[in-house]
């Protein structure tokens, strides 16, 4: 387990470094997914049979993006990878105290208050974020 949540650390600072970089030399994809919600009383034409809500979630296709546009999108995406690089490098600490012998110690008992603060709010915070 340990070496698993060390790749997952590694592979996570690598898509962090890979979004970080694409974002300050302005490379990468020209077209961007731009996710967000528009009144559900917008959408005219509708079959008989479908419920009207009062809000629609729609993606829509930037294309020639530009460079400020791609770093809002490197902004949006490193919170998710941020919070799975936080829990990996939690569980790896876990990890190795439970393989050293020691795994009842003050340090564990933060380090699981550290997971459940993240699941609190780190979760629903990158959640709302990236739904944006």
């Amino acid at each position: 387990m340990t070496g698993l949540a060390t790749l997952i650390v590694a592979v996570g600072v690598v898509f962090g470094l890979f979004t970080i970089g694409h974002a300050v030399t302005g490379q990468g994809r020209d077209e961007i997914a731009v996710h967000h919600q528009i009144d559900g009383r917008q959408v005219k034409e509708l079959p008989e049979h479908v419920i009207r809500t009062h809000s629609v979630e729609v993606t829509s296709k930037l294309t020639h993006a530009s460079r400020r546009d791609k770093w809002v999108v490197a902004a949006r995406d490193i919170g998710p990878i941020a919070l799975i690089l936080a829990f990996a490098f939690l569980a790896r600490s876990i990890f190795l105290s439970v393989r050293d012998g020691d795994p009842f110690t003050e340090t564990n008992v933060r380090r699981i208050r550290a997971v459940g603060f993240l699941c609190l709010l780190g979760v629903p915070l990158v959640g709302s974020s990236a739904r944006r």
